[in-house]
């Protein structure tokens, strides 16, 4: 029997080890619904927001990477950077899985800590989940959440937000 595997580990929702053959899986229930989230979200920073105050905030749509890509991709090499806090060298590799059905990309970012002489401290893997949000659906939750969109753009530069990729909105309150 094979197990479904579900990355909820964001959630407060406890986390259950099974045992099918010899080798352990995590298994959780299913992710909620991620909208309800934003828009308790949206809600609360829509109460403190000061009168004449704007939201501006990023999100990103995967559409040009699914295109490119596909629904998953294998482990590679991402960027390296130094460390200031510890004066050593550290490389990122990630992969991704994306589940179109319910907006969510979930990444394993592993990170390799080195010396000064190259060779490797030791690894350690974080799991990032992500929900993406279309658009249409954004401004309709920011719409339904009390704001007004006063402006899309597609990068922080201010370009014309092309269909996808990166999304920086700028909303009032309504």
């Amino acid at each position: 029997m094979r197990w479904p595997l579900w990355a909820a580990r964001s959630t407060s929702e406890p986390m259950a080890v099974s045992e099918p053959g010899s080798w352990p899986q995590t298994q959780t229930p299913p992710p909620r619904d991620w909208t309800e989230d934003q828009e308790r979200a949206l809600h609360a920073i829509g109460q403190h927001l000061e009168e004449g105050g704007r939201l501006v905030f990023n999100t990103y749509d995967p559409l040009g990477d699914i295109a490119r890509e596909g629904l998953a991709s294998p482990m590679r090499k991402d960027l390296d950077f130094f460390d200031e806090r510890t004066g050593r060298a550290v490389a990122v590799y990630y992969s991704r899985q994306v589940d179109p059905q319910v907006q969510i990309i979930e990444q394993e970012l592993l990170f390799e800590e080195f010396d000064e002489e190259g060779v490797s401290l030791g690894r350690w893997l974080s799991v990032l989940q992500l929900r993406w949000t279309p658009q249409g659906e954004m401004a309709h939750l920011l719409e339904r959440c009390g704001f007004q969109v006063d402006a899309l753009y597609g990068d922080f530069e201010g370009a014309p937000y092309p269909g996808y990729g990166e999304q920086v909105w700028v909303a009032s309150r309504a």
